[in-house]
């Protein structure tokens, strides 16, 4: 089965903005986890749509990098 490149972009976002509110600094990862999916978003939304899975790598990727935060 092929997954839906929309689908997994709404999933990586949710992952960035998602997290435990008993998060250490909460508010500071959040802001920051946000500002990466809101650039992500716009970039997907901007390029052509066969690029989104690379939108989300891209995404995935910097959420890995973010310390301190299990989404």
């Amino acid at each position: 089965m092929t997954r839906d490149p929309l689908r997994d972009l709404l999933d990586a976002v949710l992952d960035a903005i998602d997290i435990p509110h008993d998060t250490p600094d909460h508010a500071k990862y959040l802001a920051d986890r946000a500002g990466i999916a809101v650039i992500v978003a716009r970039a997907a939304l901007a390029e052509d749509p066969a690029d989104i899975p690379r939108n989300v790598d891209y995404l995935r990727s910097r959420l890995a990098r973010s310390k301190g935060v299990q989404a």
